[in-house]
């Protein structure tokens, strides 16, 4: 795929929406409407037991659902850049006890539009800060960063496999190991940094002088003691 994607918010600062103010019933009732006109909108829903990782795999997937789309219309593909306006996104915890939850993620078409004339800058109305309950989706320019994007969201060691394993399978990563185990330059690896108690304390981009994936900030293995690390070469 040759286009960029912009998520943007309102009308200029590039952000994924929250549901806000809805009690849970409220919410149920716009998912159905939402579910009953497929010819309106995209929209996926997952379930997971972790409410953060339910979040990001509904994201993503919605993502993916996105360039799909894309590519079934002539008036978009051909687009340089695409933008996609107003994603929104909501957790709801699932009943009686199952300490697990769903997360749905949608756009209405009318908002996928081609980009290629377009100007991007910052909403100086807007408040700098997201609303509590809102996540913000960074402008990406490629797979790598969107593989490293993902990286990025692992918080649990026991969310690393299953989702390294999910991207390698979509081409995403070449390869990961152990760093005991790593048997190529170390420098063409993205970190994963494990506590003991079972944490993703930090991830960290390729090459001899590393940044802090989350942060954006210069980072180092060498800034984190008593460290288990995952090595993971993130294809182009």
């Amino acid at each position: 795929m040759n286009y960029k994607r912009i998520y943007l918010l309102s009308l200029l600062a590039a952000c994924c929406l929250a549901m806000m103010g809805q009690s849970v019933e409220d919410q149920k009732k716009e998912i159905n409407k939402i579910k009953k006109n497929p010819d309106k909108y995209l929209y996926v829903e997952i379930i997971d037991s972790l409410e953060d990782l339910a979040l990001g795999k509904a994201q993503h997937a919605l993502q993916d659902d996105i360039d799909d789309y894309v590519k079934q219309q002539k008036s978009l593909r051909q687009a340089q850049s695409i933008i996609a306006r107003n994603i929104k996104t909501q957790t709801i915890t699932m009943p009686r006890g199952t300490n697990r939850y769903r997360a749905f993620a949608y756009v209405a078409k009318a908002d996928i539009l081609p980009a290629s004339n377009a100007v991007v800058r910052e909403n100086t109305v807007a408040p700098q800060q997201p609303e509590a309950g809102s996540t913000v989706e960074p402008i990406v320019s490629n797979r790598h960063d969107e593989t490293l994007q993902r990286l990025a969201q692992l918080k649990k060691v026991a969310e690393i496999a299953p989702a390294l394993e999910q991207m390698k399978a979509e081409g995403r990563i070449a390869d990961y190991a152990k760093k005991a185990e790593l048997k190529g330059d170390i420098n063409q690896y993205v970190l994963l940094l494990c506590t003991k108690e079972g944490n993703v304390k930090a991830v960290l981009t390729e090459g001899p002088q590393r940044k802090n994936a989350v942060t954006g900030q210069s980072d180092a293995a060498a800034n984190y003691k008593g460290v288990a690390t995952m090595c993971v070469k993130v294809n182009n």
